[in-house]
């Protein structure tokens, strides 16, 4: 019966309420998220009027937000520039400035620190602490990731202090799981397992599933750190099966990443290599230049130590390449 009610509801329903049901859905169940705002873009894919285009923008929105965090860069970005095109900064400013806070991690996904950075300025120009609210968040920690990726991560702790003063419910966890990343970019393992192990309790709490794997990962990457292989094997295992059972293929890229340097450092470079190559193929295939490069010049070093200097020569160009097309 309850099954029935929801095909009805995504059928016949208001496009409206289908649009709201799938962003309330979408830290805690990706599949409602996405099926709930495909049938809102169904039901309103005919007509012209201000309404239409305002139910296909908020569709838009939310596909676009799933795409973003599983990685799917190419739809992301088709589907932010379509909700640019029907949602006016002027009439929809907190979800035109989401919209600017997913074209920024696409950018910095692709090694465009510049353009991510114009992204997510122009989005906090459109809001504040008190009207922007989730979007607000989401654009101090995005913010953030892009002045950890250029090296300064003073800026990118003031700034996620600044996102922790707001945020509420399922935003707790996201803004503690990029704590946890900033901590130890920053050589404070011990720190950033804790703010990890913070962010998990936070997710189970507020219904957070997306931001599951991620946190598994970093917290494995803290336990590597740390030395702490086991452990560390246990978090990778956890967050691959989620991302594997969402099919978020960007937590699946990174997870691989770590579990590979966890075998480098070892010294199961075999294995470690395996590893690296398969994320490579990964990130290569999503477009994620950000991570391509981090894999190219692991997988120089691993070939180098194994001897294969063809192969370590031929990554070292590629980490090269990828460096010169980086743009901060």
């Amino acid at each position: 019966m309850h099954t029935a009610f929801n095909n009805e509801v995504k059928t016949y329903g208001d496009p409206a309420l289908l649009n709201r049901i799938a962003w309330d859905a979408r830290w805690a169940c990706r599949e409602k998220s996405i099926s709930y705002a495909s049938a809102a873009l169904k039901l309103a894919s005919e007509g012209d009027s201000t309404r239409a285009r305002c139910h296909r923008g908020l569709a838009l929105l939310t596909l676009s937000w799933q795409s973003k965090w599983r990685g799917h860069f190419d739809d992301a970005m088709e589907q932010a520039l379509k909700v640019e095109e029907l949602l006016s900064e002027k009439d929809h400013p907190r979800e035109r400035a989401q919209t600017y806070s997913i074209l920024a991690v696409v950018h910095y996904s692709r090694n465009r620190l510049d353009l991510a950075r114009c992204s997510a300025e122009r989005g906090i120009e459109l809001v504040d602490q008190k009207s922007g609210g989730n979007a607000y968040v989401d654009l101090l920690t995005t913010l953030a990731s892009i002045e950890r990726y250029k090296g300064d991560r003073s800026s990118a702790g003031l700034l996620l202090g600044r996102a922790g003063e707001t945020a509420k419910g399922a935003e707790l966890a996201r803004v503690e799981q990029n704590v946890a990343r900033w901590m130890l970019a920053d050589n404070s393992p011990i720190g950033g397992l804790e703010h990890a192990e913070t962010a998990l309790k936070l997710a189970i709490r507020h219904k957070n599933r997306v931001v599951n794997p991620y946190v598994h990962e970093i917290a494995g990457a803290c336990l590597v750190a740390l030395k702490d292989f086991g452990a560390a094997e246990k978090h990778f295992a956890k967050g691959m099966k989620l991302a594997d059972t969402d099919c978020d293929d960007r937590a699946r890229c990174q997870i691989t990443q770590h579990q590979a340097r966890m075998e480098r450092t070892r010294g199961n470079l075999e294995k470690a290599r395996d590893l690296f190559l398969k994320g490579a193929k990964l990130s290569k295939e999503l477009d994620y230049s950000l991570w391509d490069q981090f894999y190219a010049r692991a997988l120089a070093d691993v070939f180098e130590t194994l001897g294969d200097l063809d192969q370590a020569l031929k990554y070292h160009k590629r980490a090269w390449t990828l460096s010169e097309a980086r743009r901060t």
